[in-house]
């Protein structure tokens, strides 16, 4: 187990220093950023088909049909038939990988690299300062990087959707939809980043009333879509739009409500920092939208109690809330401080959150072992750590 914080501290690190010399020594900097991103892709790349859930399911077992199979469409097919996954852009990187490299450990390199650099790129490009990074990495590291072993897909989709905020926070929507494109080409769930656009759009077009208004009507339909998701689908299924839909239900509902403490805390949580940290953050066009991010992503973790796996689908407003916009409101407010005593509760509660991350991290995967990554095992040679 000790092995992820010794890579999470000596990651940062190097990333942190590599940002403060880049401003006098370019190369140099660049060249600590670099090898600070690259060591976890490493410890991912290198890893034992036992690390991670899916790992020695779906994720090793498309890589070896991508090696076996010589056309593509073919492939298409496959994947398809045999695990229902139809992802263009996961299994057309199944696909290219298996045939240039043959490498299972390579393949598993570059999913981790394109978990963590549009991440990266967006903190750095649009976070204003080299603070805003260290922190968005580090919760980076202590909320996702662990589950990236396990829900390989969706944690791919994830960081475009992160990117895709950043993007629309630029006012760059072209760019925008495209990033959406590419989440939704790694994982079908996404496609609820299409939504998010126009209403980050309206959001910054209308007035407060209006935003105050919006926000109201955009929980009272996702509160409305969560209790009647099971009529719909219902609906679906009668109407020949989705044919298995009641093989989904009788699937994945659960004939009792299972109520996630962990995670409803930890989203409870982190808004009420985020209310906290914002008092110093004189934004206006885009507080609304996140206060939509966190609201939003509460209603919709509800899904999960009732229906397995759903839960999930809520990540797409929680990761970006608190992966972007809480390390972009901590340190704009830290930079807007006007005292000594204002900066000091600032940096009170970004301790606070990390702190509070440090112990989920131990908990939900040193002691319960979710998504199965503790022990650590290196691939082949079998050693834990």
């Amino acid at each position: 187990m000790i092995i992820y914080p010794i890579i999470f501290v000596v990651s940062l690190a190097l990333i942190y220093e590599g940002l403060y010399l880049a401003k006098k020594k370019k190369i140099a900097g660049s060249f600590l950023i670099s090898i600070g991103v690259i060591l976890p892709c490493l410890l991912a790349a290198f890893r034992s088909v036992s690390v991670g859930t899916d790992t020695k399911g779906y994720v090793s077992g498309l890589f070896e049909m991508a090696g076996q199979t010589d056309s593509i469409g073919e492939y298409y097919d496959k994947a398809r038939v045999w695990y229902g996954i139809s992802d263009i852009a996961y299994t057309t990187l199944n696909f290219v990988t298996a045939h240039l490299f043959g490498s299972f450990n390579v393949f598993l390199f570059i999913v981790e690299l394109l978990i963590i650099l549009p991440i990266f790129f967006v903190l750095k490009k649009y976070g204003k300062t080299d603070r805003t990074v260290l922190l968005g990495l580090g919760l980076f590291f202590l909320l996702e990087y662990n589950v990236s072993f396990n829900m390989v897909r969706q944690c791919l989709a994830l960081s475009f959707v992160i990117l895709m905020v950043g993007l629309l926070y630029e006012k760059k929507y072209w760019q925008a939809v495209l990033s959406a494109l590419v989440a939704f080409g790694f994982h079908s769930t996404s496609a609820i980043a299409f939504l998010m656009i126009p209403i980050f759009i309206m959001f910054r077009k209308i007035g407060k009333k209006g935003k105050k208004l919006l926000l109201i009507c955009l929980c009272v339909l996702l509160i409305v879509f969560v209790f009647s998701f099971r009529n719909i689908v219902v609906f679906l299924y009668e109407t020949g739009i989705y044919e298995h839909g009641m093989t989904f239900l009788e699937v994945y509902s659960m004939p009792d409500y299972n109520f996630s403490f962990i995670d409803t805390t930890t989203y409870l949580f982190v808004l009420v920092i985020y209310w906290i940290l914002c008092r110093y953050d004189d934004r206006s066009d885009e507080k609304y939208f996140e206060i939509f991010l966190g609201l939003g992503s509460i209603i919709l973790l509800s899904m999960g109690w009732s229906i397995k796996y759903m839960e999930r689908i809520s990540f797409y407003l929680f990761y970006p809330f608190l992966l972007y916009v809480i390390p972009r409101v901590a340190t704009i407010g830290i930079k807007k401080a006007r005292t000594k005593k204002a900066l000091l509760y600032e940096n009170r509660f970004i301790v606070i959150l990390v702190g509070y991350f440090i112990i989920y991290w131990f908990v939900s995967f040193g002691v319960m072992n979710l998504h199965q990554t503790i022990p650590y095992e290196f691939a082949e040679i079998g050693v834990q750590v």
